[in-house]
């Protein structure tokens, strides 16, 4: 009988030992991080190219066959300078037969005037009816209007042989030609933008009038300021971007047009507590992290979420509180309850 007791009360020992928790080895080494929200700064890298800020396109206004296009993509040209020509044939002709009509109409007008004068002097003498006079102030009246009408079809011929020769409107450069009429444009000189593609990031809505630095490709030396002065509304459904141009300050040194840059652009977010990869841990599925008691040195696990990762880290929004204390490099040993004590504490 005694026997079996003993055994009861073996069993009833063990039982009790295993119910209490047990804390292997000493308090565990582990890095410290205190929590601190701050604002945290991500950037775009931008490539982009140098393109034109004002486009002014330059067209015949009449239909005709093309002599001479003086210009090629690329060239410089100034105000006033002929960009190309159209065959003047039918223009010259045009006007010559205007001539005619407009000096045939003058003479018409001048014999008009002459026989309303001399029956006028006639009227007052009594020597002819005043309806004489009256159709001859019709005449007179028909013929200034004829004058009137060849003036403007005159004026009209000038213009068209005018419109044979297409002039540059503005100093510029060349930024497209066809053979056909109407095909030309050219780019106000010292006008300029940069063209970048970026990802849709919320931040950008506030980014107009932001100035960046904007740096050639081709000479890595040089630095423009530019500022932001577009932003497109919608998505490139292709590509997944939208598109950003900046308008360059290069009066000095004027930029090429398709000249490759590049520059960047850094944007502040919402306030972020920034830890290494090494404190991050998961908790019933979710993302968490180790919050050591300063007091007790315990650890307790708290869930977080996680606003983006970061090349050497990762970015907590909501989950902690100012100041408290999160273990790094060595949070995989933990367990509840555990003592830990820092071996490197960061601010």
């Amino acid at each position: 009988m005694r026997p079996r007791r003993s055994s009861a009360f073996m069993s009833l020992g063990l039982a009790l030992a295993l119910a209490t928790p047990l804390y292997a080895g000493g308090p565990l080494s582990v890095e410290e991080i205190v929590a601190r929200y701050e604002s945290a700064v991500s950037a775009l890298e931008l490539t982009g190219t140098v393109e034109a800020a004002d486009v002014v396109p330059l067209a015949f206004k009449s239909a005709g066959r093309i002599v001479s296009i003086n210009v090629d993509v690329g060239d410089r040209v100034k105000e006033g300078d002929v960009i190309a020509e159209l065959d003047p044939t039918q223009a010259h002709a045009a006007l010559g037969a205007a001539s005619a009509q407009s000096a045939a109409a003058t003479a018409q007008l001048t014999q008009a005037q002459s026989v309303y004068d001399r029956l006028s002097g006639l009227v007052e003498r009594g020597a002819t009816t005043r309806a004489s006079l009256e159709n001859a102030e019709q005449e007179l009246m028909a013929a200034r209007a004829s004058v009137d009408e060849a003036e403007a079809q005159l004026a009209k011929a000038r213009q068209a042989l005018a419109d044979m020769t297409l002039r540059a409107t503005v100093t510029g450069i060349v930024t497209q030609r066809s053979g056909e009429p109407g095909q030309v444009a050219a780019a106000r000189e010292g006008a300029r933008e940069a063209q970048f593609y970026v990802p849709p990031v919320p931040e950008l809505d506030a980014m107009i009038g932001r100035k960046i630095a904007v740096r050639s490709l081709e000479d890595g030396s040089e630095t423009f300021e530019a500022e932001i002065s577009e932003i497109a509304p919608l998505v490139n459904s292709s590509t997944a971007t939208i598109s950003l141009r900046a308008r360059i300050d290069d009066k000095d040194r004027p930029l090429a047009l398709g000249t490759p840059i590049s520059s960047r652009l850094e944007m502040a977010s919402e306030q972020l507590v920034s830890l290494p990869s090494a404190a991050l841990v998961t908790h019933l599925g979710k993302p968490a992290v180790w919050v050591i008691h300063p007091d007790s040195r315990r650890a307790e696990i708290r869930n977080v979420e996680i606003a983006r990762f970061t090349s050497d880290g990762v970015q907590i929004s909501k989950g902690l509180e100012e100041g408290e204390l999160v273990a790094g490099a060595g949070s995989y040993l933990i367990y509840p309850g555990r003592e830990v004590v820092a071996v490197e504490a960061k601010p």
